[in-house]
This record gives C-alpha cells, sequence and structure tokens, in this order.
C-alpha cells in the first residue's frame, strides 16, 4: 500500500498543475501561482487518483471544482495530469471565469511549456466588462509573455462568429460603460483576437449593425485607434449608401462612423449619384454623409525612417481621374470635391482639366446626329456644378428606376479658367414647318461661362473674358444664299449676357449658316480633345 505522505504530495502536486492551467487563461499570472495556494476544491469535486507509467505518473480528477480567493473557478467532468509532458486535460462541460471573462467547452487541453490553453466543442468566450462574445468550434489561447506581448485568441473551425460592442479605448477604459450599445456581429472563416484591443477576422468576413453592414476577405479593427479596416473586395453599405475598393478605412470613435476612406478601383453608389476614383474619403457628421473628395493616387506611402513603402508605387488605374456621375451629369476632373449637407447633393466643385457633359437631352439625338454632337458639354480648369433635389416624375424623358425616389438636376454649371462649352440647339418653329429635324450646335470660349439651366435646357449664359464663338445652323439644300442671316460677331468681346430658354421654339430669330458649317464641329472637338489630354 502506497504511504499516505506519497499520496498527498500528489495531490498537491496535482493542485499546481491545475493552478498553472488557470494562469494560463489569463486570469492569475505565472508568477501568482505561487501565492494561490489558498485555491481548493470545494464540494462537488470528485475523488483524485494517481497512476503511474513508464512515462511517469497521471493525475486524475472527477469532476474538479476549484475555487480561488481571487474569484476564479475552474469546472470539468474530469481533468488529467500528466506530469512528464507538462500537459493538462480536461474533459466535458469545461469552465473557466473569473471576474473579468468566462470561457466555456467541451473539452481544454493546457501545454505548460508554452502557455497554450486549447479548447474545442461549442467554444465560447465571454468578456463580462463589455458583453462581448466570440464562438467557434475551436479556440487557441496563448497568454501573454517576455516573448509574446500580448495575449493571443485564435478561434476557428464551424464558421467562428462574434458579437463585438466596438468603442474606441482599452477594456479598462470601457469598464462601466452602457452595454445597452448596439453590438456588431461578425462571422468569418478564423477569428483573431491580440490583446484586449486588436481584433482580426479572415475568410468572407461579414459584419452587421443596425444599418451597417461591410464586407471583406480580410478585417482588422484597432480599437485603441477606433479604426475599422477591411481588405481585398472590400464593401460597406452605410444607410443604403454602398462603397466598394480594394482596401476601405473607417473610423469609429464611438457608435457613429466619422470617416471613410476607400482605396483602389473605389466606387461610391448612393440614391441618384455614383463616384468612382482610385481613392475616395467620405466625411460624416453625426454619422450623417456630408461630403465627399475623389483623388488620384499620384505617391507611395512611406512611413519616415522606414525604407520599404507601405504600399506599392501607383498603377496606372490608380492614377486615373475621379469621376461623378448623377442622373445624366458626367463630370471628370483631376479632383472632385462633392458637399452633400444631410445626405443631399448640393454642389461639385472639379478642380484640374475639368469637364462635364450632359445626356439629360439624348432624346434630341436622331440616326444623323454625328458622335460629336450627341451630347452637351462644358470644360475649364475648374468647374462647379449645382444641384437640386427633385421627384423623378417631375423630370420629363428621364426613365429612373423604380427603387429611386428622387432625382438631382442641374440647376448652374460655371467654367474658370479656359472656359468652353458646346450646347445643341433644337429646330424652332419656322425650321420645324420647313421640316428641319436636325440640331444647331453653339461652341463658346472664354475666362469664364455661366449657365443656368431649367430642365436640361439653357435658360440664361454668361459669358466673361476674351470671347470665340461659333453658332452653325443646318439649312436645307435649296435655301438661296441671300436669304441666310449673317451670325452675330461675338469674336473680342469681353462680356455676353444672353437670356432666354435657348434650344426651345421661340419667336425671335436665330442667326443662321449654310450646313457647310457643320463641319467645323469636329474641328473644334478635336482641337478641345487635344488641350485636354495635353493637360492630363
Amino acid at each position: 500500500m502506497q504511504h499516505p505522505w506519497v499520496h498527498g504530495h500528489r495531490r498537491l502536486m496535482g493542485v499546481k498543475r491545475i493552478l498553472a492551467l488557470v494562469a494560463a487563461c489569463g486570469i492569475v499570472s505565472v508568477d501568482d501561482v505561487g501565492a494561490q495556494q489558498g485555491c481548493k476544491f470545494v464540494e462537488g469535486s470528485g475523488n483524485l487518483r494517481i497512476i503511474d507509467s513508464d512515462s511517469g505518473p497521471i493525475t486524475y480528477v472527477s469532476t474538479p471544482n476549484l475555487v480561488c480567493p481571487d474569484g476564479v473557478r475552474i469546472r470539468a467532468d474530469s481533468a488529467a495530469s500528466f506530469q512528464s509532458s507538462n500537459y493538462v486535460q480536461l474533459l466535458g462541460n469545461v469552465r473557466f471565469e473569473d471576474t473579468d471573462r468566462r470561457m466555456t467547452a467541451q473539452t481544454a487541453e493546457y501545454f505548460t511549456g508554452v502557455g497554450r490553453l486549447q479548447t474545442s466543442g461549442n467554444s465560447e468566450l465571454l468578456q463580462k466588462v463589455d458583453s462581448s462574445t466570440v464562438r467557434g468550434d475551436e479556440m487557441i489561447y496563448d497568454r501573454a509573455d517576455a516573448d509574446r506581448v500580448p495575449s493571443q485568441l485564435n478561434v476557428r473551425g464551424g464558421r467562428p462568429t462574434a458579437r463585438l460592442y466596438m468603442s474606441a479605448g482599452s477594456v479598462a477604459a470601457r469598464t462601466g460603460g452602457d452595454t445597452s450599445r448596439v453590438p456588431y456581429n461578425v462571422a468569418a472563416d478564423l477569428i483573431l483576437l491580440e490583446g484586449d484591443s486588436l481584433f482580426r477576422a479572415r475568410g468572407q468576413v461579414e459584419i452587421y449593425r443596425n444599418d451597417l453592414q461591410a464586407f471583406g476577405d480580410s478585417v482588422e479593427y484597432d480599437q485603441a485607434a477606433g479604426n475599422l479596416r477591411l481588405m481585398a473586395n472590400a464593401l460597406m453599405i452605410l444607410n443604403g449608401r454602398e462603397i466598394k475598393a480594394e482596401v476601405i478605412t473607417a473610423a469609429l470613435p464611438g457608435d457613429l462612423v466619422e470617416e471613410v476612406e476607400a482605396r483602389h478601383h473605389a466606387v461610391l453608389t448612393a440614391e441618384g449619384l455614383r463616384l468612382e476614383a482610385p481613392l475616395v474619403r467620405v466625411f460624416f457628421t453625426d454619422g450623417i454623409m456630408n461630403r465627399l473628395v475623389a483623388v488620384p493616387i499620384t505617391h507611395e506611402v512611406v512611413v519616415p525612417d522606414s525604407p520599404p513603402p507601405v504600399e506599392p508605387p501607383p498603377t496606372k488605374a490608380d492614377r486615373s481621374r475621379p469621376m461623378g456621375m448623377a442622373d445624366g451629369f458626367e463630370i471628370v476632373a483631376d479632383s472632385l470635391d462633392m458637399f452633400a449637407p444631410g445626405e443631399v447633393l448640393e454642389r461639385i466643385n472639379a478642380t484640374g482639366s475639368a469637364r462635364a457633359k450632359s445626356a439629360t437631352r439624348d432624346s434630341l439625338n436622331t440616326p444623323d446626329t454625328p458622335p460629336f454632337a450627341r451630347t452637351d458639354w462644358m470644360e475649364g480648369d475648374t468647374i462647379i456644378a449645382m444641384f437640386t433635389r427633385v421627384a423623378k416624375d417631375s423630370l420629363p424623358g428621364i426613365a429612373a428606376p423604380d427603387s429611386v425616389g428622387e432625382q438631382y438636376r442641374i440647376e448652374r454649371l460655371m467654367a474658370v479658367g479656359e472656359a468652353r462649352s458646346f450646347y445643341r440647339i433644337e429646330p424652332n418653329d419656322s425650321d420645324r414647318d420647313r421640316g428641319e429635324r436636325r440640331l444647331s450646335i453653339h461652341y463658346v470660349t472664354a475666362a469664364a461661362i455661366t449657365l443656368e439651366l431649367d430642365d436640361g435646357a439653357i435658360a440664361k449664359m454668361e459669358v466673361r473674358g476674351q470671347i470665340e464663338g461659333t453658332h452653325a445652323k443646318p439649312t436645307l439644300i435649296g435655301i438661296p444664299s441671300d436669304s441666310i442671316t449673317a451670325p452675330g460677331d461675338t469674336a473680342g468681346a469681353d462680356s455676353v449676357i444672353t437670356t432666354g430658354v435657348m434650344g426651345k421654339p421661340t419667336r425671335a430669330p436665330s442667326p443662321q449658316v449654310r450646313s457647310e458649317i457643320l463641319v467645323v464641329g469636329p474641328a473644334l472637338q478635336a482641337r478641345s480633345n487635344r488641350r485636354r489630354h495635353a493637360t492630363r
């Protein structure tokens, strides 16, 4: 028979091993284990049995129920400690708990040599301070030590999920916070937690929270900085507004989004609005979008005192110019600044070789309309476009999707700096009576051009600076030349203001020239194209 002292000594050794298991969970540190001699098995713990084997003694405990003075508690259906391999195994309804967190699983293994705790079977971690939870089939917990700071929790198997209350700051800063906040629900193939502030997820990541949805092949959330980063096939949906890019970063210092940056092939779509650019920044006030900025990516992002760049050099696509579209209107420039207070588009500032064109009057085109005259357009160093929001039913001739209740209409266009405009004019009543259906064209260059529009037609034009222009109107073959009225000469004028609705039938005679002048149109367009390409 074994001596009772030997049996008791081995029983104490088993307790120490279990205390080491407690330390692995971050509940107590290794240095604290020696101070935990007050931990004891309480009511509910079963018998302890020791078996000597060739590889060393194995200690078995049935229904271990261990309680420590600091509130730590460990329970399971059974436990086994293998002294020679520094390995402890807990089987059945495993539960670790302290004042800050609770971990449950069907089984758990602790490798004392590397400080690793591994659970399997319905594993769950609950953070008591903010009620955040992580679930998965398997969890691997590596405690913090001198070589690994901070601790790490790796969750995989069975499509892990997390329910997180994200807010900037550390766990300590969140203690006593409002846990009634709406959480972020996350699903991924792999979830990784580092310390108490960094969250990572990999593999078809999905995030849902009220009116926010986010997707990507990889996701990172830095809780200390309050930044959420989506990478590879990134998509973010905010109140029905979609943002797509290769990389999306959102500033979330609290429960509301403050700023979103989309990099590489960024596309933003909203009601009646689409924005494409290498780089798009969206700014919010109280969670409401109010401004968008779109620019190319023209340089490498380099961290000071760090030779390798954070990103590779910009590609040709990264250097492409941003483009904005709003209900038949398209604008391109070196940079676009869109102002949308209350998420309603109000103004677009296009800077750098800007070009705007409108397709709202496509119904004017016929099969005989030449390509250069199929749209109205404006160019300048800077273009400012002013919009108003109207119900789609009030926009005649524009077929909008049934899902779009309101659309945008341009009220004013202003080009400054080497300004040019090209505008098509419908035949007037007398021309129609003669069977003329072709469009007249109006082309003008100046220092500045301002157009006030009504349903896509020019209601007023103001031209300033040195002015040159052409008004070309087709005529029917066979009209005597002496019946043609010569156009007014505006070349060299400093300022011209034209009122009235241009392009709509009017009783006032329009300047007329022979149809041969129309051949000037492609030449004017080609000259404009050459200048635009030269300035890019």
